[in-house]
Order: structure tokens, then sequence, then C-alpha cells
């Protein structure tokens, strides 16, 4: 059976041709170098040799040259195998040398046996070995030699260079991503920090004052904050090292600063070689976050009650007109009754007390409307010292038992604003001054309201001022801050001031105070002043109106209580006709028929009274000029729209019975 000697210092290379020869039923020996190499052929020679070139201690042409001089071992095969002296210039060095074959690796197994089987039977055949050259061009082979490892020494020189190159690259390169993510892990808003399997900080880029990251380091991240905020640290901790899976959780603490914050943590696994190292806690601040959703929460609340709010002043403003125009009549008639005939005294005392009463539902309805357009931001003029009397009457209750109320109004102008927002400012406001201030000492204690123009004159300030508890000196400077408040838990959620604040800026403003505690609060707001506008809406003013004649007055409203009562107050001085639908009014006008006033709803089944302007627009300009709108609370946006973007006087239900009378009498010319 033939031995082989496999000469190569690569595991792999050794590997590869033990398994390839011995399964062609050859013995084989390896060694790692040409030293060893002729250790092992000398002491027990080969039937055939395998030789790498590029080893060390001895390489294989080295070794190739002393086996061919050795008288034992130069008859044996000796087959170069080599995948580093590739040029033609080495094979002819080899074949110089002695060597019966040269291939080149990597060789496909079958090839590679053919040339073993080619040089086996050649020797076997006696065949003569390729003539080299005489023992005495030994210097020529040495030169040759020389000549062959210093070029393989340049191109292995070259080949470092590129190699260093491409490393110097590689390495300015990691040198830039390791600064970018420096950069970016200093620079990222949230707080990354890396936890071993212990749960101490290894990493962190940054840590609250007072303390520094390098104090930091070696820490518990897992007994930081306070005790029930470890327990849920410790459990998603656990979970991630045990599952492998990344997890969150919101958490609360304190900030320094006597309030609480709220952080959303993530936290994934760090894996190296297949196994869990540590963990990466992302740590967020969704504290201004969640305080905007709250925000969000009762603004939409606020929305709906407006919403509501209007729906039920429209609702109520109907039948509040037909009650205040039916007592308007029966006081007008009871009176002319008290001058022909003697009538109870109390009667008239009773129709008094009523009238009274349905004024005093009237105007809160007519409150209750400035603060239910929560989603109109139009700004224009607006009267404070209007929208103060109706928001202290909307808050009447909270103060009647606590404080006297002074009011020193200067006769201000109108200020830019939007009076849904205003109210809702001074609403807050006055609800605070009520609250400041404990019942039990009504006399003592005091609100007081005050408009006056600012030194510029180009502002108007509104001051309401209490005698209550007063604001802490801690609380003062964080006080348009959402959820701050002095209230107790239950009463006060800590968001008005800040709405406040809000709207106040918004509208070109600005909104400040002082207090002293036990003394009382001051809040001023400062507005500016509006530029002159034409009301829109304003009706004759004056004393009474008598027409110059008896007109024709068409009132169109679905429901005939109001058209009723419409009609008996206006029946004495004209002709009243009254239709309940705007397709019947149209009709009317189509069959030629024409009215000095038409009265008509604006908001109607089927067709309003915004469908019915424009059609009468369309048929007879002069006959839509002469309709006026009656309106319970033009409560939708297009409703709105439209009464800004025509002429048309406009009638707010319920009205009084002199307003309509001159209305209609001053139309009517």
């Amino acid at each position: 059976m033939m031995r082989v000697l496999i000469v190569d210092d690569k595991d792999e290379n050794l590997y590869y041709l033990e398994a390839l020869l011995s399964a062609e039923g050859r013995i084989v020996e390896s060694a790692r170098h040409g030293a060893e190499a002729l250790a092992k052929a000398r002491k027990a020679p080969p039937d055939l040799v395998i030789s790498d070139l590029l080893m060390p201690v001895m390489d294989g042409y080295t070794l190739l040259r002393h086996w061919k001089m050795d008288a034992r071992l130069k008859k044996i095969p000796f087959i170069v195998y080599t995948a580093t002296y590739t040029e033609p210039e080495d094979e002819q060095l080899a074949l110089d040398l002695g060597a019966d074959a040269f291939i080149l690796k990597p060789a496909e197994p079958e090839a590679f046996l053919a040339r073993l089987r080619q040089v086996e039977a050649d020797v076997e055949a006696a065949r003569p070995a390729p003539p080299r050259p005489p023992i005495g061009d030994e210097q020529a082979l040495f030169r040759a030699y020389s000549e062959t490892l210093i070029r393989k020494l340049e191109e292995k020189t070259l080949q470092l260079e590129d190699t260093n190159q491409a490393l110097q690259a590689a390495e300015r390169e990691a040198s830039e991503r390791a600064a970018v993510l420096d950069t970016l892990f200093a620079s990222v808003p949230d707080v990354v920090t890396h936890v071993d399997l212990d749960g101490r900080i290894q990493l962190v880029n940054r840590v609250a004052p007072p303390g520094d990251r390098a104090s930091a380091l070696g820490t518990s991240w897992l007994s930081s904050g306070p005790p029930e905020r470890g327990t849920a640290l410790r459990r998603a901790f656990d979970d991630v090292v045990t599952s492998g899976h990344a997890a969150s959780f919101e958490s609360t603490q304190p900030d320094g600063n006597g309030e609480t914050s709220t952080s959303w943590n993530t936290l994934a696994p760090v894996v190296r070689d297949g196994k869990i190292t540590g963990v990466v806690v992302i740590t967020r601040d969704i504290t201004e976050r969640k305080q905007t959703e709250a925000q969000l929460i009762v603004s939409d609340r606020m929305a709906s009650l407006g919403a509501l709010a209007a729906g039920v002043a429209h609702e109520i403003n109907n039948p509040l007109a037909c009650v205040t125009g039916f007592l308007a009549l029966a006081g007008e008639e009871l009176e002319t009754l008290a001058k022909r005939q003697t009538i109870p005294s109390q009667l008239l005392e009773e129709i008094s007390d009523a009238r009274e009463a349905a004024e005093r539902v009237r105007t809160i309805v007519r409150d209750l409307k400035i603060f239910s357009r929560g989603e109109e931001t139009k700004i224009g003029p607006v009267n404070v010292e209007r929208v103060l009397e109706s928001t202290l009457r909307m808050t009447w209750n909270e103060l009647r038992h606590r404080a006297r109320v002074t009011k020193i109004f200067g006769n201000v102008p109108p200020v830019a604003a939007n009076e849904p927002r205003l109210g809702q400012v001074f609403l807050n406001l006055l609800v605070n001054a009520a609250q400041a201030i404990p019942e039990g000492d009504y006399a003592r204690n005091e609100v007081r309201l005050e408009t006056l123009l600012d030194g510029d004159g180009r502002h108007v300030v509104v001051s309401i001022a209490d005698t209550g508890a007063g604001i802490p000196a801690d609380v003062q400077r964080r006080l348009f801050t959402p959820f701050v408040t002095t209230k107790a838990v239950g009463v006060g959620t800590g968001l008005g001031l800040s709405i406040c604040h809000r709207i106040v800026v918004a509208l070109g403003g600005r909104i400040d105070f002082t207090s002293d505690v036990g003394r009382g609060t001051t809040f001023r707001v400062t507005l500016p002043i509006a530029s002159v506008e034409k009301a829109a809406d304003a009706a004759p003013a004056g004393g009474r109106t008598r027409a110059s004649r008896r007109g024709k007055v068409l009132i169109v409203d679905d429901d005939a209580l109001v058209t009723g009562s419409i009609q008996r107050i206006l029946a004495s001085e004209h002709d009243v006709r009254v239709i309940h639908s705007a397709s019947e009014a149209l009709t009317l006008v189509e069959l030629g028929q024409r009215f000095d006033v038409v009265l008509c709803d604006l908001m109607m089944p089927q067709i309003t009274g915004m469908d019915l302007y424009h059609a009468l627009a369309a048929l007879d300009r002069g006959q839509a000029e002469k309709m006026v709108f009656m309106t319970g609370g033009a409560f939708t946006q297009a409703a709105r729209a439209f009464l800004e973007s025509v002429p048309n006087m406009r009638l707010e239900k319920p009205f009084e019975v002199q307003q309509l009378r001159d209305l209609v009498n001053g139309l009517v010319q």
C-alpha cells in the first residue's frame, strides 16, 4: 500500500488531502514544514511527497532542493501543490529543482487525483525526469530562487499595503460611525441606559441633576426611584432577561420640584454570541404629553357641553318667546282695562312678577349662549363689560354667600377678542375668586371687578380682585402650568388658569397677577382695543317708532305658538300673514304677492330661512332684502357664516314686545 507524505502548515489543507488520499487506499502522513518532512522521510522514506511552497521554518523550494540532493529520497516523486506561487517563473523554478509535478490550489478532486496517478505511472514506467540544470549551475538556481522570493515578497508587500489602506479606511469609517453614535447617544432627548444582568448601570447618556454620569456608573438601576417604581422595574427587567423580548411600561416619579413626572420605559435585551448579557433601557419623559391629553379631554368635554348648551338654549327660546310675548300683551291689556274698571291690584303685580321672572330666564339663556359656541374662533369687537355682567350672573350662586361684589366700570371701548373665549376666561377667574373666599363672612369679603384703559391708550385692562386666601409663593411661579392648583382634591383640575393663559395670549393680550397669602389675589387681563366696526345685528334704537302706514307683514316659522304671539303683537298696527314653512312663503312670492317685512325663522325643517333668502334673492332681490331673521341661537357654523355674509337685520328670541314693534314699524315707512 502506497505511503504519501503531505507537507503543509494549514490544518484545513492537511485534512482535505488526508481525506482524499485515504479514500483512495493510501497511507497518509503529514508534516507542518520542510524540516519536519525531511526528518520523517529520512527515517521512513514515503512513496510520494506532496508539498506546499509557502511554509515556516523551511519552505517548499528549500525542501525540494534538499530532497533531490538526498541519495535515498531523490527518486521519490515530489509534487508541488501551491496557492501562493502561481506564476510561470514559479513553476519553472520548481521543475528546475526536480519537481515531478506542479499543481495549483484549489484543484478539483478528480483532476488532482488524475495528475497524481500520472506521476505514479511515469515513475513506474521509469520515464526520465525532465532535464534540470547541472549541479554546476547551483548558483543560477539560487539566483532564480532568490528572485522568486523577492518577487513574491514584493507582491506580499503590495498586498499588505492594500490591506493596510483598506484597514485604515475601515478604521476611519468605524471612527466616524463611533463619533456619530456618540453624538446621537449624547444628544438624544431620551435617557438611554445600559444595565448588566445584575441590574447595575454600565453606561448612561445623562442623569438628573445634581448627579453626574460618572457617579451613576456601577449603581443599581433597579433600586432607583420610589419603591413602587422599583417593583415595576424589576418585573419588566426579569421578563426581558427571561423571554428575550422587549417590554414597555409607564411609571411616575418625583421630578425634584415637588411635582410628579411620568415616563414611558422601553427595555430591550443585549445579545452577544447568542446569549443575553444585559438590557438597554430607553426612558422618555411623557409628562407634557399626558398633560396635553388631559387638556384635550377637558376641551372635548367643554365643547360637548357647549353644543348641548346651544341646543338647550335654542329649544328654550321658542316657547320663552311665546311666554314673554303673551305676558307683555296681557300686561298691556290689563293696564288698558284698569283705566275703565277696577281690577284686583295683585293681578297686575302677578303679571309684572311673571314678566320679571321670564326676563330673568331670557337673560340666563342669552348668557348661556355666550359659552356655547366653543368652536367659534373669529375675533371681533367685544364689549368686556357686557361679558363681565353676563359672567357675573352665571357665577352669582358661587359669589352671593361669600362676598360683596363691587363693579367699577370705566365705560371702556370694545376689545379685539372672541366673546365665548373671553367669557370662559372671566368665568374661570370669577369662580376661582369665589372659591378662594370661605363662606360665613360675607360683609368682610369683597370681589371687585374693574375696567380701565391702559396707560398707552391702546389696551383695556380688566381686573378681578378678591380678599381670599391668596396663593402660596411656591405655587405662584407655576400658576399657569397645567395641573397646578391650590384647591382641595376633587375641587379643581388645575387646568383652568393654564387654559385662561392660552386663550388670552392667543387673543394678543396678556394675563398677570399679584397675590398676598391671607390677603387676596388680583388678576389682570390686558387686551388690545378693537377697530370700530358697524354692528350688523343692531335693532333700531331710540324711543318708540311708529309706522307711517299700515304695512303687510309675513311671518314664517314652524312653531305655531311663536307665530301666534307675533301675530297678536303686530295685528293692531299691520296686516299680518302667518305661514309655517319656507316653501309656502316662496309660493306666495312666486304668485306675485309682496310684503313690507318678512319675519323668518333661521332654522326650519326641510327648507331653512337661509335657503328661502337665496331663493327670494334669485326671484326678487328687493323682497329678499326685506327679510328679518329670527333665531333662537345660530349654533351651526353654516348659520353663523350666513348671518355674517348678509346685511339683513336679525331678531334674537326671546325678544321684547316693544323691540319687535319698533323694528317692524321702522321698516314700514
